[in-house]
């Protein structure tokens, strides 16, 4: 059998967060995972949400031979037999491991050395991080033509797009069980240049900065909550951070200014928000307070506090140039993916901003709504003083 069309063992390692909502991902599409994480608890856990959440059947607990071991539970659509999902204790035949473990690059190597050891060289490596080039994850390393990105983008039951990166050299039939098992999950496939932040997170960072910047010179968030709509952006850009989790937002800010400093001027506010405890909707408090899955009316007094401490004098600005604030940072992006050959054109920025951000594109696309009177906008913008002149 061909082995692109023959069907794989998903194996999802890290039942955290994300790692949850790549798996209900799956399930949604029908298609069995099993999940595996070093943390026990946590995984009964999710195993018993998703199994109530999608009616399946579970497994028993089994100790797998990789890595040292780790327990793992197999969830699987319900069958109209009853006869449970098992474990093997053997290593599957045909596996495509995706990854989400924390950012770091030791622990994402020591994962999948010990999945290429346990399932040997037909085994298909795929690495969720947002921030970390796919090239260094594989470098000097035995696994490296089996590796790629598959990188969802949060929340993932409404951004149904998956990022592939493709490092020099990976095996073709790699890059084609990606595009299948990406069209098996019914998500837009876009392959992108391995450059950090990729496509997705290198357009949304500055944006977030940007309303970082707008926030504490005084605007209040309703305002930008407006503008960010008025761009086509399903929330405004503190609702967003607390749906992506500060740790992550800042995590993938970080990555693009230690990549690009000359192009951002970080904002204290995000990484005050990580230190100060506001995690966002999962921990139940962020820029909002959280409540049975709502959210309060306003920023709560706390973070309206923790604003002032970051406060600074700035032009007032109307609504339609709060609108060019939040977007420009996101041409200049754009552009700039262009010139790198990170995309193969604007038609791939669009996909990423309509299915990766869930944003409301206009028909002519989002680069042309900025490309006209662009110097006038920009002179009126550098009054602020942090940005360099660029010239696309």
């Amino acid at each position: 059998m061909d082995p692109v069309s023959e069907p794989y063992h998903v194996i999802l390692l890290g039942a955290g967060v994300v790692g949850r909502a790549i798996a209900a991902a799956h399930l949604r599409a029908g298609i069995g995972v099993e999940v595996v994480d070093v943390d026990h608890e946590r995984l009964i856990t999710v195993s018993a949400e998703l199994s109530e959440q999608f009616e399946l059947r579970t497994g028993p607990d089994g100790d797998r031979r990789w890595p040292n071991p780790e327990k793992s539970r197999w969830l699987a659509p319900c069958a109209e037999s009853n006869e449970p999902a098992r474990c093997s204790t053997e290593p599957p035949q045909r596996v495509l491991l995706i990854e989400s473990v924390p950012e770091r690059r030791d622990l994402k190597i020591q994962c999948f050395q010990a999945a290429f050891a346990a399932f040997g060289p037909t085994v298909v490596l795929a690495s969720n991080t947002s921030t970390l080039p796919i090239s260094s994850l594989g470098e000097q390393q035995a696994f490296a033509r089996r590796l790629i990105g598959m990188h969802f983008c949060m929340p993932v039951e409404t951004r149904p797009l998956l990022e592939i990166i493709l490092p020099p050299g990976v095996d073709p039939d790699v890059a084609a069980i990606a595009h299948r098992h990406t069209m098996a999950l019914g998500f837009h496939s876009l392959v992108v240049g391995d450059a950090p932040g990729f496509v997705v997170n290198r357009m949304l960072v500055p944006y977030l900065n940007e309303a970082m910047h707008l926030l504490g010179g005084g605007i209040p968030a309703e305002r930008l909550e407006r503008a960010a709509t008025s761009l086509g952006m399903p929330w405004g850009p503190c609702e967003m951070i607390d749906l992506i989790g500060a740790e992550t937002a800042y995590r993938a800010g970080r990555a693009y200014w230690s990549a690009y400093a000359t192009q951002l001027d970080p904002h204290p506010l995000l990484p005050a928000l990580v230190k100060h405890g506001l995690l966002g909707r999962d921990a139940g408090r962020g820029f909002y307070a959280y409540a049975h899955g709502q959210r309060s009316e306003g920023l709560t007094e706390e973070m309206l506090q923790l604003i002032q401490r970051y406060r600074t004098a700035e032009p007032t600005w109307t609504d339609g140039e709060l609108r060019d604030r939040l977007g420009l940072p996101m041409w200049l992006e754009a552009h700039r993916l262009l010139q790198e050959n990170v995309v193969g054109g604007s038609r791939d920025v669009d996909t990423a901003l309509q299915f990766g951000l869930d944003m409301t594109l206009p028909p002519e696309g989002f680069m042309p709504q900025f490309e006209q009177d662009q110097s006038a906008r920009w002179h009126r913008f550098s009054a602020v003083g942090r940005r360099p002149v660029f010239n696309p």
